[in-house]
């Protein structure tokens, strides 16, 4: 008997007493991975024979190769990854973790096969030759999976890097971790077409000084169905900027003297941080209708100002035809007297 202890598993394993330390090795590998839910126990047996074979190298022990069918996949595998890799691909493939990541957190199916397999070396253990190792082994329907799925894994990248600093959402890296990649092309293009359509809105947003804000962001990352995308929330967003930001550049321009005028004493200031929150809120039409408001009152500020400026010019013309007036009752001048 053998004792063993593991990454938070233990348990004995029984060998024949004359045992090679090579077989030792292979049993206790093969009794760890024993509950892992692989569906094909040969992927299973064979990943356990690489790893004790990887270790029983490392003391100086050799076994000779096996032949089963993923045998010189696993193996192909085990060869170009040091401990750390190893140990990252076998505690992803036991909790079940994400192979594509997220800002959500997101758990996959509980059963392990050999696309499973292949998606946590490459994406999780960092296995750049994966794809090629799958390929020693794979059937011809297979390799015709293994094709697509290159096509979509490259797809995917180029959207994540246009994506970024956002992460895509679960809708499309559930497709893509299904190997569903006819549904996975339909949400690519979807979700490409949304991530254009937010750089214009970024680019466009950003001459006024503002964001994009988080309440859009939050519903891209979190969307599990095309329907919950945030299109019409985008949408929306979009045509309230016009609004909002020929707002803010009415409060930033050089309005002239009468404007200013017209504005005193106005609550401007609050106006627009009323505004600001309800964009930063993703209250889209509501900070559309208060810019619109913003504008009416800039707008009419010339006359406002005119109005005035006008009274006290008025009050100071007044004043100075009665000054005249006075002046010229108690201090005539020679022609005013000779004419009275």
């Amino acid at each position: 008997e053998y004792g063993y202890q593991t990454s938070g598993r233990d348990g004995v394993v029984v060998v024949d007493v004359d045992a090679s330390q090579v077989e030792v090795a292979r049993a206790v590998a093969a009794a760890w991975l024993e509950p892992l839910p692989f569906v094909d126990r040969f992927l299973r047996q064979d990943l356990a024979g690489a790893i004790a074979d990887r270790v029983a190298r490392g003391q100086g022990r050799f076994a000779a190769p096996s032949t089963n069918r993923w045998s010189e996949t696993t193996a192909a595998l085990v060869a170009v990854s040091d401990e750390a890799t190893i140990a990252s691909v076998l505690d992803a493939l036991d909790s079940g973790a994400s192979a594509y990541g997220g800002s959500v957190d997101q758990m996959v199916a509980a059963t392990i096969d050999w696309r499973r397999v292949l998606d946590v070396s490459e994406r999780i253990g960092g296995i750049e030759s994966a794809e090629a190792a799958f390929e020693l082994a794979a059937t011809p329907p297979q390799l015709a999976e293994l094709e697509q799925r290159a096509v979509a894994v490259a797809a995917f990248g180029d959207a994540e890097t246009a994506a970024a600093p956002w992460s895509l959402p679960p809708l499309l890296r559930v497709s893509i971790e299904a190997w569903d990649f006819e549904t996975f092309t339909t949400q690519h293009e979807v979700v490409s077409e949304l991530i254009t359509q937010r750089d214009a809105m970024i680019v466009e947003a950003d001459e006024v000084g503002l964001g994009i804000g988080d309440v859009v962001r939050n519903e891209f990352e979190q969307a599990s169905e095309l329907d919950n995308l945030p299109a019409e929330l985008l949408a929306t967003q979009q045509d309230a900027l016009h609004d909002v930001a020929e707002a803010l550049r009415l409060d930033t321009g050089d309005r002239g003297l009468l404007s200013q005028l017209g504005m005193a004493g106005r609550p401007a200031a609050e106006q627009l941080a009323d505004m600001r929150a309800s964009w930063d809120d993703g209250e889209f039409v509501l900070a559309a209708m208060q810019a619109e408001t913003l504008i009416e009152d800039y707008e009419s500020s010339v006359g406002r100002g005119t109005l005035r400026l006008l009274g006290p010019l008025l009050v100071g013309a007044l004043a100075l035809a009665g000054y005249r007036r006075l002046v010229e009752r108690w201090f005539p001048t020679p022609d005013q007297t000779a004419k009275t």
